[in-house]
């Protein structure tokens, strides 16, 4: 089955909302950037896709307890539209666990009969990569050795996906690698995060 992704130049709105009130500004319920995004009798919506893989994910989440969301695809791609339900399943996109959207058999207009599409998942009890950076930054600046104070920290891969840290990062320099790098261990987790409650990810220092 092969990926059908057609950029389309005029699909280049954006969506914004608040209003100007006496008295003071008042916000209005945001707007859902995929609300224009929706389904017509050549293209598959960008609206119906995305519920297709929020429901894959509640179905996952009430399972394993967890709490995965879909993140809006990009407003450009378009694809045709399906004549069968869709169907969702885990897959690795970019090194991130993300769910696979896909479409057994399209319009007969369309000019492939069946498409896929990647949507990338986030969660609130996931460390943030920028976290762990920050970590292994403050802990290289505060060596005593010079040398070591001068270096820079990256970031961790990014099919990096840890579980938030209930108490403060560590940090220790990995010695065994050939290249200078630096572990950020968590020992405790969130009480939320199922096993096992503690990590350590490698962060490449340059």
């Amino acid at each position: 089955m092969s990926v059908l992704l057609r950029l389309s130049s005029a699909i280049l709105a954006t969506l914004s909302a608040g209003v100007a009130l006496a008295g003071g500004v008042t916000t209005e319920a945001a707007i859902d950037p995929l609300e224009k995004y929706r389904s017509n009798d050549a293209i598959h919506g960008l609206y119906e896709i995305r519920a297709e893989a929020k429901d894959f994910l509640d179905r996952q989440n009430a399972r394993d307890r967890t709490d995965w969301r879909p993140i809006d695809p990009d407003i450009r791609i378009v694809v045709d539209r399906c004549v069968v339900p869709l169907r969702s399943k885990w897959t690795i996109f970019e090194s991130r666990k993300s769910v696979m959207v896909s479409c057994g058999r399209t319009v007969a207009s369309a000019p492939e009969r069946g498409w896929e599409l990647p949507v990338s998942i986030g969660s609130d009890r996931l460390q943030r990569n920028y976290d762990i950076h920050e970590a292994a930054l403050k802990f290289i600046r505060s060596e005593p050795n010079r040398n070591r104070a001068n270096q820079e920290a990256g970031y961790p891969s990014a099919s990096t996906m840890v579980y938030k840290c209930a108490v403060p990062l560590q940090a220790e320099w990995r010695e065994k690698d050939v290249e200078p790098s630096v572990d950020i261990i968590c020992t405790k987790t969130i009480d939320s995060a199922p096993m096992p409650r503690s990590w350590r990810v490698r962060v490449p220092v340059t």
